[in-house]
């Protein structure tokens, strides 16, 4: 499984995936500042699964359309 993480996270989640997933970040992959519709489009075409903390992103985005899956997690803070 391919997995992106969201700016708004901890780089350092990437250890509490299972080894088999390959996990990286939005900024490693130079993507960092991009607009959540146009990170969806091209988290589409390289990952299965976006994980992020934006509450407001299943409001803004139709996110049926992208053919990859978003992990919204419900936190209190993004600090580890």
């Amino acid at each position: 499984m391919r997995v992106l993480l969201d700016e708004n996270l901890n780089w350092r989640l990437i250890r509490y995936f299972d080894p088999d997933c390959h996990v990286t970040t939005v900024d490693w992959q130079g993507w960092k500042g991009k607009r959540n519709g146009e990170l969806l489009e091209q988290a589409a075409e390289t990952f299965d699964v976006l994980v992020t903390m934006d509450k407001s992103i299943e409001y803004q985005q139709n996110i049926s359309k992208y053919a990859t899956g978003v992990i919204l997690i419900s936190a209190r803070s993004n600090k580890l």
